[in-house]
């Protein structure tokens, strides 16, 4: 009865296999060294290094068989040279000029962002101008504030001026008692109307000091401040 052969048996055979095609291939390398080779005759050992690595040339260099040595006249070799030095040289001169390009974009860039930073401003102050009349025009009474805060800045007793829009003066004459509370004894201010001045602000004028405490100066320091950014 037929079986199928063991594991064993079949690795064996597949090693025999394998080893009858390697003395083949050795067998045939033997046949062709068999044509080149004569019984008992002499093999100059120029003739083994010339057959082994290819041929030698009288420069002493080797060359593979069948690969012929390329020379160049001294005018192909000039023109060669020249070939490469112009193309060094157009590769320097690109590299220059994306180099160039990129400065040029990033200064154009920084341009328009600051030109884009001043007219965010410019917006931001107008807005908030719009913002402070409406809430002046609401709410009159904060005059009083202002006035307070600019006869604050004032370095002397003496006769003071306020001058606000005509809208507020009926306010600050109705203020005037606690207005007048946080100066000396000798302070004397003196109200009077101006039309130029817009409501919500106000201009106070001594013998050697005036001081612009209106809504337009106050929001054009603050606007040139921002533009002129932090101090070093």
């Amino acid at each position: 009865m037929w079986r199928r052969p063991s594991a064993t048996f079949c690795r064996w055979l597949e090693s025999s296999k394998k080893k009858a095609e390697s003395c083949w291939e050795v067998k045939v390398d033997r046949r062709s060294w068999s044509n080149v080779l004569k019984a008992g005759a002499p093999w100059p050992m120029e003739k083994w290094r010339a057959l082994g690595s290819g041929s030698t040339s009288s420069a002493g260099s080797r060359s593979l068989p069948g690969v012929s040595r390329i020379t160049l006249s001294p005018e192909q070799a000039a023109s060669a040279r020249l070939e490469v030095a112009t193309e060094r040289t157009r590769l320097e001169q690109a590299a220059l000029l994306l180099e160039t390009c990129a400065r040029c974009l990033t200064e154009a860039r920084e341009a328009v962002l600051l030109d884009v930073q001043q007219e965010l401003l410019d917006l931001v102050l107008k807005v908030a101008m719009q913002v402070i009349h409406d809430e002046v025009a609401q709410r009159p009474e904060l005059i009083t504030f202002q006035v307070e805060k600019a006869l604050a800045r004032v370095k002397e007793d003496s006769m003071m001026t306020v001058r606000v829009h005509p809208s507020m003066l009926d306010i600050l004459r109705q203020a005037s008692p606690g207005v007048l509370e946080s100066l000396g004894p000798t302070a004397r201010v003196h109200f009077e109307p101006d039309s130029s001045i817009a409501p919500g602000g106000c201009m106070v004028e001594t013998s050697q000091q005036i001081v612009d405490a209106r809504i337009a100066t106050q929001l054009a320091r603050i606007g040139t401040a921002l533009k002129q950014g932090p101090s070093p």
